[in-house]
């Protein structure tokens, strides 16, 4: 029995370790956002967009430690844990890479890295959000026939995530060049992927 609580208090603290880094991910992306003001670019989010993106991601990793803390071995409240710290953290990586590339150029390190990563980080965020819908609210999909939609949205993901990352061109919502975008056939490969996601 002591066992048991103390595991479930360690699952509880990190839950709720979790959620912490996901406000502070937030906090810091809306300040940057703030700092950034006029020289924020037409393709991104204006900051009442910004600020409704962070509500959702916020509201996800909240609630997800608070069933944490009280259901550790529910997997819904640790996938609504991920998918808000994804979401916040690619809320930051966004602004972060605007302020050091566009706002104040070479102001910060890792601009670069930081403006591909606001890319794709978002998508492992939404793929969990998908699969909280199908697994809600026990962790387990309502019957076997759900299996194949499982598989397909895990497999779809993953796809437009190789895409997000490795496809050449100019970044969506961001006016530069992926700095990890892959020429030859395998770009070619890479935007296929997202083709292929769209059919799915």
């Amino acid at each position: 029995m002591q066992k048991i609580s103390t595991s479930k208090r360690g699952a509880a603290r990190l839950a709720w370790l979790l959620c912490a880094l996901s406000w502070l991910a937030i906090v810091a992306g809306l300040v940057l956002a703030i700092v950034i003001g006029p020289a924020q670019p037409e393709e991104v989010s204006t900051f009442p967009e910004l600020l409704a993106g962070t509500a959702s991601w916020a509201a996800f990793a909240t609630i997800g430690a608070l069933i944490a803390s009280r259901f550790p071995l529910n997997p819904v409240a640790w996938m609504l844990c991920a998918a808000g710290i994804g979401g916040a953290f690619a809320t930051f990586a966004a602004e972060y890479a605007i302020y050091a590339l566009l706002a104040e150029p070479s102001s910060l390190p890792g601009g670069e890295l930081m403006m591909s990563l606001q890319e794709w980080a978002w998508l492992p965020a939404m793929f969990v959000a998908t699969l909280v819908l199908l697994l809600f609210p026990d962790g387990r999909l309502p019957s076997s026939r759900w299996r194949p939609v499982a598989w397909l949205a895990v497999v779809g993901m993953i796809g437009v995530w190789i895409h997000e990352l490795f496809s050449p061109g100019p970044l969506e919502g961001f006016p530069r060049e992926n700095p990890f975008g892959l020429g030859g056939s395998a770009g070619q490969v890479a935007q296929a992927l997202a083709v292929s996601y769209s059919l799915v």
